[in-house]
């Protein structure tokens, strides 16, 4: 198992170059660029007067906003501290023989099985196919592989930026419950797609083995806030998860934040806006460099590939931050992801990596 490595780690970068944070551009961690919704500030600044109280052990009325949204049950919400701790508690939760993950995927679906001394099966994805999910290839390994009891899938994948369609999710949830497998589906970036999809919470049934993870921290911009939610209608496993939460995992402030996250209409539309006219545009950008293969995403991050190992440093040296790929499985130095941002700060992005591209005359 390759040693991950995060995205969005200013401070530490920004010691090393003896600058301050500010002096950065980050386009290693996938924030919405806007920030957190600014109407719901006063909300947050009020709900400092509760830090001196427990907050509600049931979070009632979090996951029943969350529940409204879905128009599902309270009852099949649960919440967390940012959608990694969810997952780790969901893994927990299965007690797995043997997990299987994409490669490449996000790293820490391998840690939390490893952590608990299950195996971990990659199932590979090729840049000679663009990283493409195929269903039935999955389905192939897994009958080869029968001691695969838990499937981690992220979408949209990352750091690739495919995406899985809801029928061929619908046909994997199927085939999961013939079988007797479990599938986590990670949905961090769902909500941030191109073309806009809707989450597969919609169309989850009784009899689907599916817990389904969402981050808050992508769309909404408070990774400094922390605030997660899963939803599953599967009975069994619905116990089993709260049986390993701990108590008050939600501060008060993430579950202010959380029960008035759906109704701020205004942010999500500029947000959809910002994103289906920023991201082509970059996308394009970066395929105007013959250097570059880029492979193509529906999110708001842009994986590409390019012989240079150093790239990343070379950027630094204009204070822009790039996320390296080489600790996903099946990547290696020559890949690299950028966060998609503000038009302004793209360019900015743009012009420097066209700048690096002819001091390294790879252009």
């Amino acid at each position: 198992m390759k040693k991950t490595h995060h995205g969005g780690n200013v401070d530490a970068v920004a010691r090393r170059l003896a600058i301050q944070p500010d002096q950065l551009l980050d386009f290693s961690a996938n924030i919405n660029p806007f920030g957190y919704p600014m109407s719901l500030k006063a909300d947050l600044v009020a709900a400092l007067d509760l830090l001196p109280q427990y907050p509600d052990p049931e979070y009632y009325n979090l996951r029943q906003s969350i529940a409204n949204h879905y128009q599902l049950s309270a009852e099949e919400v649960l919440v967390s501290n940012g959608g990694a701790q969810m997952l780790d508690e969901v893994i927990r939760a299965l007690s797995p023989t043997a997990g299987l993950v994409l490669a490449p995927t996000f790293g820490e679906y391998e840690h939390y099985f490893s952590r608990l001394k299950v195996p971990v099966y990659h199932f590979h994805l090729k840049p000679q196919t663009e990283f493409k999910f195929e269903l039935s290839e999955l389905i192939d390994y897994l009958e080869r592989h029968p001691q695969i009891d838990v499937l981690c899938l992220t979408n949209p994948n990352n750091p690739s930026g495919g995406l899985i369609t809801n029928s061929d999710l619908r046909a994997l949830a199927d085939y999961c419950h013939q079988s007797q497998r479990k599938l986590i589906l990670d949905e961090a970036f769902v909500d941030l797609t191109i073309p806009q999809v809707s989450s597969f919470i919609t169309q989850l049934n009784s009899t689907d083995p599916i817990v389904v993870v969402h981050s808050v921290t992508k769309f909404y911009a408070i990774p400094g806030l922390r605030l997660g939610y899963a939803v599953t209608k599967d009975q069994d496993l619905l116990r089993a998860i709260q049986q390993q939460q701990n108590p008050w995992s939600v501060n008060a402030l993430a579950d202010v934040f959380g029960q008035q996250m759906f109704d701020q209409s205004k942010f999500q539309v500029q947000t959809r806006q910002w994103l289906e006219d920023t991201q082509p545009k970059l996308m394009r950008a970066l395929k105007a460099f013959p250097a570059l293969h880029v492979f193509p995403s529906h999110t708001n991050f842009i994986l590409f590939q390019v012989a240079l190992t150093d790239l990343r440093e070379r950027l630094l040296k204009h204070r822009i931050m790039i996320r390296q790929c080489d600790d996903y499985e099946g990547l290696d130095k020559t890949y690299y992801r950028v966060a998609v941002k503000s038009e302004a700060n793209n360019q900015i992005l743009v012009n420097a990596l066209g700048q690096v591209l002819k001091e390294a005359n790879l252009v």
